[in-house]
């Protein structure tokens, strides 16, 4: 048995847009959806399909698991009024990732 964390399953952002376009035709989607869903994630920066809108809401559970998690927050605290943030993340293979954010 080995020490090293499980491989997570592969995400949107890893597909190319041809991988994506298939992806989605496995769900039943239509071709067009994938670039639809692109811009939401990638200009919009919207990870969360159960808020798009333009997309049916039937669909959305089975798009939903083309984007698992990449990291679950763990613990924040924050200092300095607020202007300091610290923050530790799991990600989905187990490995735990402590993050700071200075706004000053």
């Amino acid at each position: 048995m080995s020490d090293r964390p499980a491989k997570p399953p592969r995400h949107w952002a890893e597909l190319t847009a041809p991988e994506r376009t298939d992806a989605l035709q496995a769900l039943g989607l239509p071709a067009y959806r994938a670039d639809q869903l692109s811009r939401h994630y990638f200009e919009r920066y919207e990870a969360d399909p159960t808020t798009w809108s333009d997309l049916p809401a039937a669909s959305r559970e089975g798009v939903t698991a083309l984007f698992p998690p990449l990291a679950v927050p763990v613990a924040e605290r924050s200092a300095d009024g607020g202007t300091t943030v610290k923050a530790a993340y799991r990600l989905t293979g187990g490995a735990l990732v402590e993050t700071v954010l200075m706004t000053y």
